[in-house]
């Protein structure tokens, strides 16, 4: 494998730092810390060793992105808010020959980057869009559940997919949800019916499921999330594909309507998300989870396959995510393209080193009766 010079951007904050102690404690490559404060790269570089450099740049000023892309191999962007990037450093980085991975992305940056697919394509470069925990780990986890589904069931009948992560954020990442409330509230209330997508309306798309793995109850509110959307698509083998955020009650649920509707100041907003986000906590304490359950035919008899993660929340696992992406893309495991997370990388690679760096992903399967 030949060295490769990995740029950060965003290096030292929250996500950043636990992809930088990955990869340097991971790999020989130089690692690049990018960000506008040099003194907090500087004190990353000295926590993490040798292979670790420091550069001060500020992502707005074009020559400086150029500058840091053009002496990197690799860009990892764990800058945000993505709203407000967007596909801004991605196509510095294309047009630089790097590969791109991304924290966040979601679907308007991925609109705005699918029309480079056939130029990245044709260089052999990656373009890895919500490699992060939620959005990102949780599909991929759908994905890895499939993959056993295949070796278990005769016939696959359908898929329920639970997420959520229920902590304090900062506010970059508020106005990256708040964004995403805005554009997707409504249209992600669907399902997936052989291969068709089925747009849900009215009340029915709230319901109360008892979760295992010690979950326990949770209210989840159907939302199909765009990186799950190409999956459950494409697999028209199961009868239904559908997906549920938890972790959070009807206080939150309103909150994200009045944002939807009613508020247009971006501090308001904030203000809102916040608010709700800690009467839940409050409530109920921290907690990030994201489960998947296949219903099957097994010599005749019908059987639930459970998978899931449960963790504290927060940002490490969008770290890990990440990591675990550049990894890969340096074992020339990552498909060329742009693609979400899910689509770029093989889920059974991933999920072993995700185990391998301690993420324990627990297991069930039983008969099911309905």
């Amino acid at each position: 494998m030949n060295l490769k010079t990995i740029s950060i951007i965003g290096g030292y904050g929250a996500t950043g730092l636990v992809v930088a102690k990955k990869l340097t404690s991971q790999t020989k490559n130089t690692i690049n810390i990018v960000g506008r404060d040099l003194v907090k790269a500087e004190k990353l570089v000295h926590e993490i060793g040798n292979n670790a450099k420091a550069i001060q740049t500020d992502i707005f000023d074009e020559a400086q992105l150029i500058n840091v892309c053009q002496a990197s191999d690799i860009i990892v962007n764990c800058a945000g808010p993505s709203i407000k990037i967007k596909d801004k450093i991605a196509r510095v980085a294309i047009r630089e020959n790097c590969d791109y991975i991304d924290a966040g992305g979601y679907e308007f940056t991925y609109e705005m980057l699918k029309n480079e697919n056939n130029y990245l394509k044709e260089k052999k470069l990656s373009c890895v869009l919500s490699a992060g925990w939620i959005p990102g780990i949780a599909e991929v986890l759908a994905k890895y559940a499939d993959s056993l589904a295949n070796a278990i069931f005769d016939k696959k009948e359908s898929m329920v997919v639970y997420y959520g992560d229920r902590n304090t954020w900062s506010d970059a990442g508020l106005l990256d949800t708040i964004q995403y409330i805005k554009n997707n509230s409504l249209s992600g209330m669907a399902i997936v019916e052989n291969g068709n997508l089925k747009k849900q309306f009215g009340l029915n798309f709230s319901k109360i499921f008892d979760l295992p793995f010690e979950v326990g109850k949770q209210q989840g509110f159907l939302h199909l999330i765009p990186e799950l959307k190409p999956f459950a698509i494409y697999n028209q083998e199961y009868e239904q594909i559908q997906s549920y955020l938890v972790l959070f009650g009807w206080h939150t649920f309103l909150a994200m309507m009045k944002i939807k509707f009613l508020l247009n100041s971006e501090t308001q907003c904030i203000k809102t998300l916040k608010q709700a986000y800690y009467k839940e906590i409050e409530r109920k304490g921290t907690m990030g989870v994201s489960i998947a359950e296949i219903i099957g035919l097994n010599e005749g008899k019908k059987q639930k396959l459970q998978l899931g993660i449960i963790n504290n929340g927060g940002y490490d696992l969008t770290g890990l995510g990440c990591a675990a992406t550049v990894l890969l893309l340096l074992n020339e495991k990552i498909k060329p393209g742009v693609k979400y997370l899910p689509e770029a990388v093989n889920a059974s690679d991933f999920m072993e080193i995700l185990s391998i760096w301690g993420i324990k992903i627990f297991e069930n399967i039983f008969e099911y009766h309905t």
